[in-house]
């Protein structure tokens, strides 16, 4: 179970942050997705990163992409695409008010912070993946999820773990 502890979130074999309370909504474990009932499939969470990047984070394991197989990656192309476009509205509607977020999980500078001057990015993460996978990965999160991204000002890419740690998503090593 994903969960932050301090400022640091442990995930798929990553350990990403530093997030502050403040700035960090760890979404997919939350009350306020789990008061939606089942079947909507939500991303890690979401953070305010150096308070110029709103960022929507999905985790994956190495092996995450098992096979190169049409079928197999248009399954979990439809997949990602359902979290992050669900994560995008659900944070939306708590943050203009139409989702209560009543258990205040959702962190204060995400509910205060003027977006008219911050990037909003939706980042998958893939322990150990090649970079080539990750290219192709995220053309097909642009294509599926072009609408979306327009609308919001959003962008998306597939990185691994390596550039992970460049984007300072993650830290350089993680503590077991």
């Amino acid at each position: 179970m994903s969960a932050f502890t301090n400022d640091f979130m442990e995930e798929s074999g990553m350990s990403f942050g530093p997030f502050t309370a403040n700035n960090r909504f760890a979404i997919e474990k939350s009350k306020l997705h789990r008061s939606l009932g089942d079947g909507y499939k939500i991303v890690e969470f979401i953070a305010l990163k150096d308070d110029k990047e709103l960022v929507f984070v999905e985790a994956k394991p190495t092996g995450y992409i098992s096979n190169l197989a049409v079928p197999y990656l248009d399954s979990k192309i439809r997949e990602l695409t359902e979290k992050f476009e669900n994560s995008i509205d659900l944070f939306l509607s708590a943050f203009i008010g139409w989702r209560m977020d009543e258990h205040n999980e959702i962190g204060s500078m995400l509910k205060t912070s003027n977006y008219s001057h911050i990037k909003g990015k939706c980042y998958l993460v893939i322990n150990g993946a090649d970079d080539g996978i990750c290219m192709g990965i995220s053309m097909a999160l642009q294509e599926t999820l072009r609408r979306r991204l327009n609308i919001h000002k959003l962008d998306v890419i597939a990185i691994n773990d390596v550039a992970a740690k460049e984007y300072r998503l993650i830290r350089s090593s993680v503590y077991k």
